[in-house]
């Protein structure tokens, strides 16, 4: 590979002078490998690397092994931030789905009033967030919050490294784990004081 001040040749630096050298726009060069000209420019700017299917087409078009035109390096290491990436967006619809699963559930009425047969009224069944009365809001601020964080940190809103977006879902998502069962336990200890029963 050519070497520039030792250091072997970025694939977009590498592309750039292949498509300069040919003398071809950026929309030219991706209309004859059948991709948007702002992929191209993506590509030249450093923000990623083409697919298998494209390295071939430029290769092809190029006429040069696919050796010349990206390292390994570079391959590998786009490898590892696609794993990272996938990693933290499994993480983080876990946590989503949580996050849903602990709104829904505390939103639903499952505290039924215990009703004896001559009693000459029963008071309508009640939710977890129902139990805890205005402190609910909290509860809700806090699982809103924390959820619209981590997708910040998915979509990359919030410029932290992988490692350090995937500790703070990790701390979200144990967070919110806890703050479901300790309000959990409050609103059963809370219907056990107003003669309430778990389900039905």
């Amino acid at each position: 590979m050519k070497l520039i001040k030792g250091e072997i040749i970025m694939f977009k630096d590498k592309l750039k002078e292949l498509r300069e050298k040919e003398g071809l726009s950026q929309y030219e060069l991706a209309d004859k490998i059948y991709v948007s000209r702002t992929t191209v420019s993506k590509w030249e700017r450093g923000l990623g690397l083409p697919s298998d299917v494209n390295i071939a087409q430029l290769c092809k078009y190029f006429k040069i092994d696919e050796e010349e035109l990206i390292s390994y390096s570079e391959l590998k290491n786009n490898f590892k931030e696609k794993n990272k990436r996938n990693k933290l967006f499994i993480l983080t619809s876990a946590y989503l789905l949580l996050l849903i699963v602990a709104i829904f559930f505390s939103s639903a009425d499952i505290y039924f009033y215990n009703c004896g047969p001559f009693d000459s009224f029963c008071l309508e069944p009640i939710s977890i967030f129902g139990l805890l009365e205005k402190w609910f809001i909290i509860v809700l601020v806090i699982y809103i919050s924390s959820g619209t964080v981590s997708l910040f940190l998915l979509f990359n809103f919030i410029s932290f490294s992988y490692k350090k977006k995937t500790i703070i879902v990790i701390i979200l998502f144990i967070v919110s784990l806890i703050i479901f069962a300790v309000t959990f336990m409050i609103s059963l200890f809370i219907s056990i004081d107003n003669n309430y029963r778990l389900f039905y």
